[in-house]
């Protein structure tokens, strides 16, 4: 209902009208880059609502023609080509996205939040070098960019480098100190690395921070149980299950009898 009450409203908007008891005030349709920006995102921000996909599939459709109306107008504004690309990623385009972002980039060579951003896709493409470049430069421009040091971690521990992941995590959590997935990817980095009773406390952490995720349960089930801690593990694991998580019980039938 919230959906359809949205969308009404949008689509008169854009036809131009908006009435108000006795009194009627026109609204002119998009004319200016700024504008035509403005309703894609808007478009953007109605995709985000309800569960129907081919609604919001179409919402993403409709902001990208949008951003493109907005280029035709003035091809230098940068933030067409940047709110382009994000639609593109967010409907998986990914090669349309990284040409937007290059273009976006090409425009505005100084702005953090476009390297993030072309990041995420050069991941997405598996392209974790030219990501860790990206949060490199995102970096330099913005030190408190803790997204920046994040990504850049979560790539390095692709790539097999778990102590520089580790250090990135580091970062940020003192940036960010409330948000349970950089304790998770720490957990996962100090796993790796032998320290199971840090992964536990990071993973305690996580769970007290996001206490209905199942998977922090599983994974803290297995540190626990490297540690000899079997009881622990065991019940972790169970808590999983409980919540969800179908692999636990595989666990459970191997681990704890």
């Amino acid at each position: 209902m919230k959906t359809k009450s949205l969308f009404f409203v949008l689509n008169f908007l854009f036809a131009g009208m908006i009435c108000y008891g006795q009194q009627t005030t026109t609204i002119t349709m998009p004319t200016s880059a700024r504008q035509y920006v403005e309703s894609g995102n808007l478009l953007i921000e109605l995709s985000r609502i309800g569960d129907d996909k081919a609604e919001e599939k179409g919402n993403l459709k409709d902001a990208i023609d949008k951003f493109t109306q907005a280029i035709k107008v003035d091809p230098t504004f940068y933030e067409a080509y940047e709110r382009r690309g994000w639609a593109k990623y967010i409907l998986e385009d990914y090669k349309g996205s990284l040409f937007d972002y290059n273009k976006a980039i090409e425009l505005n060579p100084n702005n953090s939040s476009i390297y993030l951003s072309r990041a995420y896709t050069k991941i997405a493409l598996d392209d974790n070098i030219g990501g860790i470049k990206d949060c490199n430069k995102a970096i330099e421009l913005d030190s408190q960019s803790w997204e920046a040091y994040f990504l850049r971690g979560g790539s390095k521990h692709v790539l097999g480098d778990a102590r520089g992941a580790l250090i990135d995590y580091n970062t940020a959590i003192k940036l960010r100190p409330d948000d349970a997935r950089i304790y998770i990817s720490r957990a996962k980095a100090k796993g790796i690395l032998g320290d199971n009773s840090g992964a536990v406390a990071d993973l305690t952490k996580a769970i007290e921070i996001n206490p209905k995720d199942a998977a922090s349960y599983f994974i803290r089930g297995y540190d626990k149980y490297q540690l000899g801690d079997k009881d622990g593990a065991c019940w972790d694991w169970s808590k999983a299950g409980e919540m969800g998580y179908q692999d636990a019980y595989s666990y459970i039938q191997k681990y704890c009898k």
